[in-house]
């Protein structure tokens, strides 16, 4: 292996291992079951104890945050305040550079930051949820408090990942189904559940009664981008960036303007659960039938051992080339990625062959798991390869035990969720460890464990330090 390589190598682990420790300020701080001073104690927190974030909530203007810690040898879980914890500053300023960067659910030959991703679209915030629940109000001018209970129940489900939750919450609540703030998170709700056909119909009768309203105009628009129709999403978010400027969307809008103006696959093929769009000049109808027949047979085979949810249609886009890398931005090693859409890359005239159906199964696998929740970028890769044929290379093999006996091969956790600005040789590393440990995560598990995770992600706290146990003792 070359020397700069090798130096790539230890520098990036270093990057990965690195990052920002949050730990507690205060001796004796008390870990609430709420955000708020009267919450119970749940536990208590030494100074200088770690603490890991789930996720965080803003409690009337004052941050708060939901993490898990370890006391007495037990993992516990609760809420603090920003104010206790060491080290927020750069954990926020790390958490916005990572979201940036993340897309939905990453490709082992593409993570894009350029591709429109419906994970950056527009997304209801805490602090829309609290205005919606000041506002909820009868006709009579007083406070609907069962009302605002319910926006207020349905929006902590969607910010914890629970969106069928939130649905099921927001069909059954006294209050017009197109009522402006019920529709407006329902909406939501079903989009995270890849359902935009039913969230654009009830956004379409709120935008009846309310043609004005930037916030459902730009749901409107995440809903028509994710049905395909491009050209409605950009009608809709520049109403809505005209009544209400906003940086993101407004990016947002470049991005899919630059998509639309080099995409050249217009022609559609339609199967059971794929909608195939793509370039004539690249593919003849019968190379698109059977590529649908490719995708179906391959999403069977996946979804036997995943639970693919079937509901969902998962559009599928082929493009030459240099399309493919003019609207996605990828980098140039890229051969295929999911970001909402699955976009494959395909030379004219190029049949179906073993290579283009490995790239298949490999975004079905992150079409699959993004539609079943919320999943690190090593679980989304390493099931990926897994799921599609591929196998530890062993030149990558021999750079993860160089990183092992170096003290330097990052833990599963550390590799994160924004890898979309890493170069060739940072790629082969997180992708090969990601491999590496989903081997050995079938190796345990058997055939029968990726059902078992899917079904129980929770699983996931148990067995990603039993992974990074097993990987440093298979590299010694």
């Amino acid at each position: 292996m070359r020397g700069s390589l090798l130096v790539s190598c230890l520098a990036f682990a270093a990057h990965l291992s690195g990052g920002s420790v949050l730990t507690v300020k205060e001796e004796q701080y008390p870990l609430r079951a709420g955000c708020s001073e009267s919450a119970e104690p749940v536990a208590t927190l030494k100074r200088g104890d770690p603490v890991k974030v789930r996720f965080s909530i803003d409690s009337n203007g004052k941050p708060c945050y939901a993490v898990s810690a370890q006391t007495d040898g037990k993992t516990v879980q609760g809420y603090v305040w920003a104010e206790a914890l060491e080290g927020i500053e750069q954990f926020e300023q790390a958490r916005r550079g990572a979201a940036a960067a993340s897309t939905q659910a990453l490709s082992m030959r593409a993570v894009s930051t350029q591709a429109v991703s419906t994970q950056a679209l527009p997304a209801i915030s805490r602090s829309d949820v609290q205005a919606l629940r000041d506002q909820a109000a009868v006709k009579t001018g007083k406070t609907n408090f069962a009302l605002a209970a319910q926006l207020n129940l349905a929006a902590d489900a969607i910010q914890s990942g629970r969106p069928a939750e939130a649905e099921k919450i927001l069909s059954k609540v006294e209050a017009p189904r197109d009522q402006r703030d019920v529709a407006l998170l329902r909406a939501y709700a079903l989009l995270e559940m890849h359902q935009p056909d039913r969230a654009m119909d009830i956004l379409e009768r709120a935008l009846r009664e309310n043609k004005k309203d930037p916030q459902l105009l730009a749901a409107a628009g995440r809903a028509a981008y994710s049905l395909d129709n491009p050209r409605q999403a950009l009608d809709y978010w520049r109403e809505s960036l005209a009544l209400h400027p906003d940086e993101g969307l407004e990016r947002m809008c470049h991005k899919l303007e630059k998509e639309v103006s080099a995409d050249k696959s217009a022609e559609k093929t339609y199967g059971m659960r794929f909608l195939l769009r793509y370039d004539t000049a690249v593919a003849s109808p019968e190379t698109a039938r059977g590529m649908v027949g490719a995708l179906e047979e391959e999403f069977s085979r996946i979804s036997n051992q995943l639970g693919c949810p079937a509901d969902a249609r998962i559009i599928t886009i082929v493009q030459s080339p240099a399309a493919y890398y003019q609207t996605t931005g990828a980098a140039e090693w890229s051969g295929g990625q999911y970001d909402g859409k699955i976009r494959v890359p395909l030379a004219p005239g190029k049949k179906i062959d073993p290579g283009t159906r490995r790239t298949f199964a490999h975004e079905v696998v992150h079409a699959c798991l993004s539609n079943l929740g919320r999943w690190p970028a090593w679980v989304q890769e390493g099931m990926a390869q897994k799921l599609s044929g591929e196998a530890l290379r062993p030149e990558q093999r021999e750079v993860l035990k160089v990183l092992a006996r170096a003290g330097k091969l990052p833990t599963l956790e550390a590799l994160g969720n924004g890898w979309g600005t890493l170069n060739g040789a940072q790629a082969s590393i997180a992708y090969g460890i990601s491999l590496a440990a989903m081997e050995l995560f079938f190796g345990k598990y058997g055939e029968l464990g990726p059902r078992n995770l899917t079904n129980n992600p929770q699983m996931l706290e148990q067995i990603t330090p039993e992974l990074d146990r097993g990987l440093l003792e298979s590299l010694k």
